[in-house]
C-alpha cells in the first residue's frame, strides 16, 4: 500500500514531479476516488449528503475538465493521466491532512469557540496545494516560471471555489 501512495506522498512534498508518477488507469482511479471521498466528507457539515456528493462530483470533474483544458492548449493532452493522477492524488493526501483541521473548525462555529489556530492551519495547508498545484503544472504544462504554475493553480483554486458556490449556494452551519 506504501509504495502505491510513495510517488504521491514525495509529489507532495515537491521531490517528484506529475511525469514521475506511472501512466496507471488504476492509481488515477484510487486518486480520484480518494479525492471525491475526502470533498464529501469536507461538505457533509454544510450541505445535505446528497448534495454533498453532488458538489464533490462536480469538483472533480471541474479539476480534471480545466487541467485536460490546460494541457491541450499547451499541445501537452498525452500529459492528462499522470497530471490528473498527480493533482488528484495529492488533493487527496492534502485534503486527509485537512480534515480534522476542517472538521475542528466546524465545531468552533457550531460552539461559539475561538477557531483562529486552526484557520491559521487551514491556510498555510491551502498555500502548501496551491504551491503543489502549481509545481504539478508547471511540469505538466512545461512553464519555464513556477511562479506561472502557482498563478494558475491559485486561478484554479478561486475558479473552482467560485463555481462550487454558485452551483451548490451553501446553507448556514
Amino acid at each position: 500500500m506504501y509504495a502505491t501512495f510513495k510517488p504521491l506522498f514525495e509529489l507532495c512534498i515537491m521531490a517528484r514531479g506529475p511525469q514521475d508518477l506511472p501512466a496507471s488507469p488504476a492509481l488515477l482511479l484510487v486518486a480520484a476516488l480518494g479525492y471525491f471521498a475526502v470533498g464529501v466528507a469536507m461538505g457533509w457539515p454544510v450541505y445535505a449528503p446528497g448534495v454533498a456528493v453532488a458538489a464533490a462530483g462536480f469538483d472533480l470533474l471541474l479539476l480534471f475538465g480545466v487541467t485536460a483544458g490546460l494541457l491541450t492548449w499547451r499541445g501537452h493532452a498525452a500529459r492528462w493521466q499522470q497530471t490528473a493522477t498527480a493533482l488528484a492524488g495529492s488533493g487527496f493526501l492534502m485534503g486527509l491532512v485537512a480534515l480534522p483541521i476542517v472538521f475542528s473548525i466546524y465545531r468552533a462555529i457550531l460552539t461559539g469557540s475561538d477557531a483562529s489556530f486552526a484557520v491559521l492551519i487551514y491556510w498555510v495547508l491551502v498555500g502548501w496545494i496551491i504551491a503543489i498545484y502549481g509545481h504539478v503544472f508547471t511540469h505538466a504544462l512545461s512553464l519555464r516560471s513556477r511562479w506561472a504554475g502557482v498563478g494558475i493553480a491559485l486561478a484554479y483554486f478561486v475558479l473552482s471555489w467560485i463555481s462550487v458556490q454558485l452551483v451548490f449556494p451553501q446553507g448556514q452551519l
